[in-house]
C-alpha cells in the first residue's frame, strides 16, 4: 500500500468515532491537502489494503474487535510498510512503547479533537511520510567508524611480525617521516637506524618489557625524517599471542606525531628554570638584606641603655625578620613544584629513600606495597619524607610508622599510618593548609601541591589517641602493579 504516483496524497484515516472521523479527516484535508480515506474499524481498513494506494494510515488504538496495535502488527504482518500514526485518547507510557515497538511512525495524544490537536496530527502525518520518503542513512561497520578515527586522529599504525621480521605502515608514516614514506620491510635494523642514539636503547627496552609480560607499553623518542630533521613520536604498542604454539608472534600499535607539544614542554621548562634563576638570585639578595636587619636588631637588643617601648619594638622587628626569612624560604620549596615530568615511581624504593635523612631509632619501619608504582610528581618522595616527619616531630612517643596499599572500587590507597597522638578533630580540616601546624605548616601544604599535580588527593582519616594516618587517594590508572 503506497501513495499514489500522481495527485493528491491519499490517507487512510481508522476510528470507530464518526465525529474524530469528520474533524479529523476535513482537517487532514482542509489545511493538510490529502485525500483522506475514512473507515470505521481495523477490520474495515484491512479489507482495503491492496485496493487503495495511500501514503500514511492514522489510527486509533482503542476500537472494538481489533485494536489500533493489533490492525498496526497485522499491516506489518502483510508486507505493509506505510508510515503508522497512532492518534489514541490513552495516555499510559506502556501504550505508545507498544505502538513504537510495533512499528508506528507517531503518535499523538487524542483529546477532543481541538485544531490544535489537529494541526499537531498533521504534523505527524507530514514528518511520517516525509520520513519513509528519505533515502536511508548510512551505515559503517566498526572497521570503516575505526579507520576514520585514526585517519582523524592523525595516528600512524604499525605492527611488527615476530616470526616473519615483517613490518607494516599505513600510509600516515608518509606525512611524518617524509618522501619515503617507509622504512623498508623486513629490516627492523633500518627502523632502529632512525631513532635518536639517545632514545634507541629505552625504545628497544620498552618493546622488549612489553612482550614479556605482554603488556601495553608507551615510549616517547625521536626519529630522523628524510630530510635530517628529528621529530618526537609517542608510541603505544601491545604483544599478540596469535599463534598456533600460543607464543607472542606480533606487536602491533599506533604512533604519533608529538613535536609540537615537546617544544611547548620544552619552552616552558626553560621558561620556569629562567624564573627559577631569578627567583634564587632575587632570594639571595633579600635573605643578605634579612640577615643584615636581625644582625643589626640582634646588636641593639644587647645594649643596655633600650626603654621597655624600644626593646619590645626590636623585639617584634626580630620577629618580623624572622618570619620574612620563613617566607623566602618558603618560595625556594615551592619553585621545583611541577618543573620536572610525572613518572611511574616504585612506592616502596621511594619510600625507602625517604626515610633514610630520618631518625627512626625505637621506631618499627616497615613498607608493605609490593611492587606497586603510582604516576607521580618526582617530588614524591618529598610527599612520603613530610609524612614520615610529622610522625617523628609531632607523633608523641611514636612507636610504629607503616605504608601499605589497598585497592578501593573507584581508586587505589596509600596509607601512611602510625601509632602515636594522632591529630585532633579541630586540627583536621586545616592541616594541610599553608602555616597551619606546630612547625612551619609547609611540609603537607606543599605535599598536598605535588600530589595535585597528578589527580592524587590526601587526607587525614586517623583517630585521636590512636595514630595518625595519611591516605594518598590514587585515581585508577595512576597506579600500577606490574
Amino acid at each position: 500500500m503506497m501513495a499514489r504516483a500522481g495527485g493528491t496524497a491519499r490517507v487512510l484515516i481508522v476510528d470507530d468515532d464518526p465525529v474524530v472521523l469528520e474533524r479529523a479527516g476535513g482537517y487532514l484535508e482542509g489545511t493538510g491537502g490529502y485525500d483522506c480515506i475514512r473507515a470505521s474499524s481495523a477490520e474495515e481498513a484491512l479489507s482495503l489494503v491492496g485496493r487503495i494506494e495511500c501514503a500514511a494510515v492514522v489510527s486509533d488504538e482503542q476500537m472494538p474487535g481489533m485494536n489500533g496495535i493489533a490492525f498496526l502488527r497485522a499491516l506489518r504482518a502483510r508486507g505493509v510498510t506505510v508510515p503508522f500514526v497512532l492518534y489514541t485518547g490513552k495516555s499510559r507510557d506502556s501504550v505508545f512503547e507498544e505502538a513504537i515497538d510495533a512499528g508506528a511512525s507517531f503518535y499523538v495524544r487524542k483529546g477532543g479533537c481541538t485544531p490544535a490537536e489537529c494541526a499537531e496530527l498533521l504534523h505527524a502525518v507530514r514528518c511520517a511520510i516525509a520520513l519513509a520518503g528519505a533515502p536511508p542513512i548510512a551505515r559503517h561497520t566498526a572497521d570503516e567508524w575505526l579507520a576514520l578515527a585514526v585517519e582523524g586522529a592523525g595516528l600512524a599504525v604499525w605492527g611488527y611480525d615476530l616470526v616473519t621480521g615483517e613490518i607494516t605502515y599505513n600510509r600516515r608514516w608518509g606525512e611524518i617521516i617524509g618522501p619515503s614514506g617507509t622504512v623498508p620491510k623486513n629490516d627492523l635494523a633500518a627502523w632502529q637506524a632512525r631513532i635518536h642514539p639517545d632514545d634507541r636503547e629505552g625504545v628497544m627496552d620498552a618493546i622488549v618489557e612489553g612482550i614479556r609480560r605482554e603488556n601495553a607499553f608507551s615510549v616517547e623518542y625521536r626519529l630522523r625524517c628524510d630530510d635530517g630533521a628529528w621529530k618526537w613520536i609517542l608510541s603505544i604498542g601491545r604483544a599478540q599471542r596469535d599463534d598456533p604454539a600460543g607464543q607472542v608472534s606480533r606487536v602491533a600499535g599506533i604512533s604519533q606525531d608529538v613535536t609540537a607539544r615537546r617544544r611547548a614542554e620544552e619552552a616552558l621548562r626553560e621558561a620556569n628554570r629562567k624564573l627559577n634563576l631569578l627567583g634564587s638570585i632575587t632570594r639571595h639578595d633579600v635573605l643578605n638584606q634579612v640577615t643584615a636587619i636581625a644582625g643589626y636588631t640582634w646588636l641593639l637588643l644587647d645594649t643596655g641603655s633600650l626603654s621597655p617601648f624600644q626593646r619590645d619594638t626590636l623585639g617584634k622587628i626580630r620577629d618580623l625578620v624572622g618570619m620574612i626569612s620563613r617566607e623566602v624560604e618558603f618560595t625556594r620549596l615551592y619553585a621545583d613544584l611541577g618543573v620536572m615530568e610525572p613518572r611511574w615511581q616504585h612506592v616502596g624504593k621511594v619510600a625507602a629513600r625517604a626515610a633514610e635523612g630520618l631518625d627512626f631509632r625505637g621506631i618499627t619501619f616497615s613498607v608493605a606495597t609490593g611492587d606497586l608504582e603510582v604516576f607521580a610528581d618526582p617530588l614524591f618522595e618529598k610527599v612520603l619524607f613530610n609524612c614520615f616527619e610529622n610522625a617523628l616531630r609531632h607523633g608523641g612517643g611514636v612507636s610504629r610508622i607503616e605504608v601499605s596499599f589497598v585497592e578501593r572500587e573507584t581508586c587505589g590507597e596509600i596509607v601512611v599510618a602510625d601509632d602515636g597522638v594522632g591529630v585532633p578533630f579541630a586540627q583536621k580540616k586545616n592541616i594541610f593548609a599553608r602555616g597551619i601546624g606546630q612547625h612551619t605548616g609547609f611540609g603537607l601544604f606543599l605535599a598536598k601541591e605535588v600530589l595535585d599535580l597528578t589527580g592524587i588527593g590526601i587526607r587525614e582519616g586517623g583517630m585521636p589517641g590512636e595514630g595518625a594516618r595519611f591516605v594518598l587517594s590514587v585515581p585508577k590508572g595512576a597506579y600500577r602493579n606490574p
